[in-house]
């Protein structure tokens, strides 16, 4: 005969079974239990991921995740904040960034908070070491805020709507000569070089605006409305060369070129040029009067290369010829080419006034930064606020113009020590 004990069967048998849910605890565990980070060049980043996981039988709750250290090391990192509960066998990852902002040790803790019996509060241990990039530093001295600028104008009797349109449109160019507060000359002769009132002498009364003239926006718009009285062919590069050469420079002109000052030219046409120079015999007379090229700053508005252009601004047709000899010249100073069939030139003028004035507002780097980000300005000294990088012309551009006089010294890596 066989006797069986079956066990437990009761309601107090089968309670004995079952785990006591007052006995299931949180249990945390950490990975990895120390972060080390790789040496960074000062001014990179790096990141590392912390995982906290719930490896116990009851739910965690992780009330809080800070940083502890000293003030210095704690402002190279930054640490993702983690809150909740962690159902056991659940893991979260949590982001740590380390950004050195000089080159040392910077030692900091993760701390995380939870209601581990065993460690409410764990501890990481942190150590990110950081050295130095090679930099390369560019100094500058803020030039005299010194420019000259010559309008070419056509003065043929299809360009009055053309003349009216940068008339309408002139203070989105001398807005920049205003608010920067430059030592301006600003003149205008004609393409034409046969009439003998014309043939590179200024026009208008006085010959040329100064910020010393009475209305010189006005002074200037009303000078720029040079008539139609033309007699010969376009020849506005002709015309250029001698406005500013003898005998016309120390005669009717005189006062208006300066060997210190940024020389800007701005043509106006819609007729081919005829002067009888090739355009490298021009660009060569520019650089003769400017050892540096970026002295110089051309402007074209004028037609479009081969055949001209033509456009329908409403009541009137907009037409020119060729103006490829103008915007050669330009091309060869890297300056501003327009169409001028283009209906409205305020774009055009704005543009104009920017680019002429950057002489005093951009500093080109010597070489290409490696991080530009890293980048760091100083004038006289003191950290400089108020700039942006330009990575296209690969300059620093101030939104004010720093004071003449004033040393710039711009400092960066060149290679890429991030990487």
């Amino acid at each position: 005969m066989f006797l069986f004990w079956v066990l437990g069967c009761t309601d107090q048998g089968l309670a004995l079974l079952r785990p006591d849910p007052s006995d299931a605890e949180p249990d945390i565990q950490v990975d990895p239990p120390s972060v080390r980070f790789v040496p960074l060049a000062v001014g990179c980043e790096d990141r590392a991921r912390v995982t906290l996981t719930n490896v116990g039988s009851g739910p965690l709750d992780v009330s809080g995740t800070w940083l502890d250290g000293e003030d210095e090391s704690l402002a190279d990192y930054e640490l993702e904040p983690l809150t909740g509960t962690l159902v056991p066998g659940e893991s979260q990852t949590i982001q740590l960034r380390f950004r050195p902002s000089f080159v040392w040790d910077a030692l900091a803790e993760v701390v995380v908070d939870s209601d581990d019996p065993d460690e409410p509060r764990l501890r990481v241990p942190v150590v990110g070491a950081s050295f130095d990039p090679t930099w390369t530093l560019d100094v500058f001295e803020q030039e005299p805020d010194r420019i000259d600028v010559l309008w070419v104008i056509d003065n043929s009797g299809s360009m009055y709507q053309e003349r009216d349109r940068v008339m309408t449109e002139i203070e989105k160019f001398f807005q920049w000569f205003v608010a920067l507060d430059l030592d301006y000359h600003m003149g205008v002769v004609t393409t034409d070089i046969v009439n003998p009132i014309y043939s590179g002498q200024l026009v208008g009364t006085p010959t040329y605006v100064t910020p010393d003239t009475i209305d010189p926006q006005g002074t200037l718009a009303r000078a720029i409305d040079v008539g139609h009285i033309e007699m010969g062919d376009e020849a506005g590069l002709e015309a250029m060369r001698w406005a500013l050469t003898e005998p016309l420079a120390s005669g009717h002109n005189a006062g208006f070129y300066r060997d210190d000052a940024r020389l800007a030219v701005i043509f106006l046409s819609d007729e081919p040029d005829h002067s009888p120079l090739d355009v490298p015999g021009y660009a060569s007379f520019l650089t003769s009067l400017k050892l540096d090229p970026a002295d110089i700053f051309i402007a074209a508005i004028v037609g479009d290369r081969g055949e001209g252009c033509s456009n329908d601004c409403g009541a009137e047709q907009a037409k020119a010829g060729d103006g490829s000899r103008y915007l050669d010249l330009a091309e060869t100073f890297g300056g501003f080419e327009e169409s001028i069939c283009t209906c409205t030139l305020a774009p055009a003028m704005e543009r104009i006034g920017f680019e002429s004035t950057l002489y005093v507002r951009a500093f080109d780097l010597s070489e290409t930064p490696g991080v530009p980000s890293m980048l760091e300005v100083w004038v006289d000294g003191v950290p400089a606020g108020g700039w942006t990088y330009d990575p296209l012309a690969n300059n620093v551009v101030f939104d004010a113009a720093p004071p003449v006089g004033a040393e710039i010294v711009i400092r960066y890596p060149v290679d890429n020590p991030c990487e």
